[in-house]
């Protein structure tokens, strides 16, 4: 169903599908739409895994129906779809098309998607169904379709709410970040380990590391309150990245810290992989200009003479949008487009 099936059929349409927030948002994009078009549907509950194929069959079936209704042609796009390309933000085996892991159900644990949602799309012929993670789908897109980069390699890092850093080579080779060591007798990570990079530097780590430290500093609290309207709680690593900007002495620390944390696996990346640019994406990239100027000073420090860092850009397609162009092109494509 993956890498050894057959060219995918182009000549019908190709879907490219996003399963995200712990399955809670689908989207979908047919090949029959040169401007883009989308389908989305979003789901009151995480579903179990059949559920969700249910889902995903529905929302294509749907977009086929709307594509033909809109067009001024004929019935191509009413025909069954030829391939599709699933982007999804947990843990995948591209190769067997099976999903390792999705939070928050068990029941997602090494199921067989690709598998399953091509019986289920298939009438009288199976379409080709290839399994990709949201990163290198988001990758793909990047290096194809945007951002202004031209290399022949690039890292892409999604910094994500609770799963730190995901980081995928456009010629395909994958890695994941948020469980690299990078402080000895760290903080505890969700794994069990301790001083990974989800720990220090993911979004969540960072808000709660500054809630924390901010309960010993009145100024640093009254900054915590002005900043979210008195709601603490409701703080974003934005926030403390914006209150790091401004002079906060505790929110400075928080941010140096998990700078000098993210720089740190981003050292080892560039040592293993030697990227030409690196791409990053989610809500710290977007936290302003301060964050990446920091982390690329501390990057080149890092990878020092012997190992010329590569400059860092903010990713331009909106996240979601590249996860979902990323699996058209993978639907298009199949395993070949990321290698």
């Amino acid at each position: 169903m993956q890498e050894h099936a057959q060219q995918p059929d182009v000549a019908r349409p190709v879907a490219g599908i996003e399963l995200a927030e712990s399955a809670m948002r689908l989207a979908v994009t047919l090949t029959t739409e040169p401007h883009g078009r989308r389908w989305q549907l979003r789901l009151p509950a995480p579903p179990a895994p059949d559920e969700a194929v249910e889902a995903i069959a529905g929302l294509i079936d749907r977009a086929r129906v709307d594509a033909v209704e809109a067009s001024a042609t004929s019935s191509e796009s009413a025909d069954a779809v030829g391939a599709v390309g699933v982007a999804v933000w947990g843990e995948v085996d591209g190769h067997t098309g099976a999903v390792r892991r999705l939070s928050p159900l068990d029941e997602w644990a090494q199921y067989p998607l690709a598998r399953r949602l091509a019986s289920r799309l298939g009438a009288r012929e199976e379409p080709q169904v290839t399994l990709v993670s949201g990163a290198q789908a988001a990758a793909l897109a990047a290096a194809r379709l945007g951002d202004g980069v031209v290399a022949s390699s690039l890292l892409y890092v999604h910094l994500a709410g609770a799963h730190g850093a995901a980081a995928q080579l456009a010629h395909g080779a994958a890695a994941q970040l948020a469980h690299v060591a990078v402080q000895q007798d760290g903080p505890r990570c969700v794994c069990g380990g301790r001083g990974h990079l989800d720990a220090i530097a993911s979004a969540q780590a960072i808000v709660r590391t500054m809630i924390g430290r901010a309960s010993d500093s009145d100024d640093s609290t009254a900054a915590m309150l002005r900043i979210t309207g008195g709601r603490a709680e409701a703080m974003t690593a934005a926030q403390v990245v914006a209150l790091a900007e401004a002079g906060d002495p505790v929110a400075r620390a928080v941010i140096a810290g998990a700078v000098s944390a993210l720089a740190c696996a981003l050292a080892h990346a560039v040592t293993l992989l030697d990227p030409e640019v690196i791409v990053l994406d989610g809500v710290l990239a977007g936290s302003g200009s301060g964050f990446q100027d920091a982390l690329q000073a501390e990057l080149n420090r890092m990878c020092g003479p012997l190992a010329p860092a590569p400059p860092l850009r903010a990713a331009t397609l909106p996240t979601s949008a590249a996860a979902l162009l990323g699996g058209r092109l993978v639907g298009e494509l199949g395993l070949a487009a990321l290698g």
